[in-house]
């Protein structure tokens, strides 16, 4: 009888080493669970939401995409691609040597945009919107120059642009005198949060000229 009893203890030591074997497996179980289940929140939570995915860019003016796949491929940063985009895409408007938010086809800057968001997505509104001011700084600096070097403009350009001052080639302001320099730099993006753009410096010098 002893020996009976002391058999059924062994094994009952037996089933609750079992049990409680089985009851820490479930903890960490459940502990990795919880531990998987954050760091797919935190997934989750750097994915753009739906509505903020770029849908498939069209193509409605002069430029068709194989021509702007060329362009993209030649290009190392945002701004010099938007640039030789914007040059190809107002080529034959009169107002193309205005700055951009005084143009008339204010659709077409807006699909410029929408392009330079397409090519070079970013995982923020704060860095998109870097990228584009790059842009749009660039491509102003670009025609402010040549309206400064004297580069004539097309007639209706002028007319649009009335409150612009255009001098003949011949004509040296002498209050002051502006220059343009345009310096290169690649940034990352990613840790910085700004694009891979052209910089640009402006200063101006008083000029002892009479």
């Amino acid at each position: 009888m002893d020996s009976y009893i002391r058999e059924i203890s062994s094994r009952q030591l037996e089933m609750q080493q079992d049990v409680d074997s089985i009851k820490a497996k479930v903890e960490r179980l459940e502990q990795s669970e919880r531990s998987l289940r954050c760091s797919v929140y935190e997934l989750l939570d750097r994915v753009p939401p739906r509505a903020e995915v770029p849908k498939a860019l069209t193509y409605p003016y002069n430029l068709t995409k194989e021509r702007v796949d060329d362009i993209y491929q030649m290009k190392r940063t945002a701004t010099a691609f938007a640039r030789a985009i914007e040059r190809e895409l107002f080529a034959h408007d009169v107002d193309r040597d205005l700055n951009l938010d005084k143009r008339r086809s204010q659709d077409k800057v807006r699909w410029l945009r929408e392009l330079v968001r397409y090519r070079y997505p970013t995982s923020t509104p704060t860095a998109e919107a870097s990228i584009w001011s790059s842009c749009q700084l660039a491509i102003n600096d670009y025609h402010r120059k040549k309206r400064r070097r004297g580069v004539p403009c097309s007639e209706p350009s002028r007319k649009l642009s009335a409150h612009n001052i255009f001098y003949p080639e011949s004509y040296e302001p002498s209050a002051k005198r502006a220059h343009v320099f345009e310096v290169s730099s690649d940034l990352d993006l990613e840790s910085s949060n700004h694009s891979n753009s052209d910089l640009y410096q402006f200063t101006t010098e008083n000029s002892s000229d009479a």
